[in-house]
């Protein structure tokens, strides 16, 4: 006959019973993990959907959305709003905006190394003056220019399409370097124009201005209406 533990065994029994109690332990903690699982993604979709209605009834938003669309695309960038009215309409472009730019023949380093005092530059009701006294090429000039802001380009309440500004570049033509002046904006309005009534010296040096680009406002028809713009228009319909 074996010998008989009483400790093995009642450690045995009471494994039995702690057994049957791990097993419903282990299954409640998986049912409770997906029910948090399933109580987050709920918080997710329900926040989504807060959002969702907030810009629903903000000012700016309505819930009724129109879309608008061109039987032939590059020619123009539409919206419409939700208050349009379903319908065709004729785009007939006639005239692209086009940026004004300027040569100025006869300007070389040595006009401007001798030119003093102080050239402005005016465009579109704004000016940047252009100290040329410490200036001694056309590199130089076109730095100045280039490194200069029009007080409309000092403002963070003026958006990029208002700004005004003036970019200058050289470019060899027949051999000879010639410096231009492009406006960054489009249209008729942005006319460079030069005020040499401050200069001390050279004030002639500018004479030789030529228009490669005429600055244009962009025009087209929509139906039998005529338009002219500048960047964009908002049409009733």
């Amino acid at each position: 006959m074996s010998d008989f533990d009483p400790t093995t065994l009642a450690t045995q029994l009471a494994g039995y019973d702690i057994l049957a109690l791990q097993t419903s332990l282990k299954s409640q903690t998986s049912t409770l993990e997906a029910q948090k699982k399933a109580l987050s993604s709920l918080r997710t979709a329900l926040s989504d959907f807060r959002s969702a209605i907030t810009g629903l009834n903000s000012s700016s938003t309505s819930v009724l959305k129109n879309t608008a669309t061109m039987n032939q695309e590059g020619i123009a960038t539409i919206t419409a709003s939700a208050s349009a009215r379903k319908g065709t309409y004729s785009l007939n472009v006639t005239q692209l905006a086009s940026a004004q730019q300027k040569g100025f023949d006869g300007l070389d380093d040595e006009a401007i190394k001798n030119a003093s005092g102080t050239l402005k530059i005016n465009l579109n009701g704004e000016s940047l003056e252009i100290e040329m006294d410490d200036l001694d090429s056309l590199a130089d000039f076109a730095d100045a220019i280039n490194n200069a802001d029009f007080p409309s380009a000092s403002d963070t309440a003026t958006s990029d399409d208002g700004q005004n500004g003036v970019t200058a570049s050289l470019m060899r033509i027949d051999g000879k370097v010639t410096l231009m002046m492009s406006s960054d904006q489009s249209g008729e309005k942005y006319d460079i124009q030069l005020d040499t009534s401050g200069m001390t010296n050279g004030q002639d040096i500018f004479n030789g201005e030529n228009v490669i680009t005429a600055g244009k406002d962009a025009k087209f028809t929509v139906g039998d209406f005529q338009h002219r713009l500048l960047q964009q228009l908002q049409y009733p319909g």
